[in-house]
């Protein structure tokens, strides 16, 4: 992992609160929603990936960074924003290195917002 991505966090969830004007019921329904999204989304960049078609690399990685960026899912945001890149410059090399990292922070993601946002108790 490089240095810059290590430090993007996580989750920031004051900053998606702020931006959502501490709305916690707006907020569980887009955590829900990012996570029924993404498992379909992750599964289309993979295709994508393995088919090495740089256009749907591109767009896929796009919309995942995309939907990360407005939870404040950082890490998820960068890595996501490195595939659609390496899709853009039709970098399959790049593109399969980054998918590892992707689908990992993109399993801690979830994990935070089910217990930071979704179900706090469940700790």
């Amino acid at each position: 992992m490089n240095r810059s991505m290590d430090e993007k966090p996580i989750f920031d969830k004051a900053d998606l609160m702020d931006r959502l004007d501490d709305d916690h019921l707006l907020a569980v329904e887009l955590a829900e929603l990012f996570i029924t999204d993404v498992k379909k989304k992750l599964s289309s960049l993979q295709a994508a990936i393995e088919k090495s078609i740089g256009s749907e690399i591109e767009k896929e990685a796009h919309s995942i960074k995309g939907a990360a960026s407005n939870l404040s899912g950082q890490r998820v945001r960068y890595l996501a924003g490195s595939i659609e890149t390496a899709g853009k410059n039709n970098d399959m090399r790049d593109a399969k290195a980054a998918m590892t990292e992707l689908t990992t922070a993109i399993d801690d993601f979830v994990d935070a917002l089910y217990s930071q946002i979704i179900d706090p108790a469940r700790k």
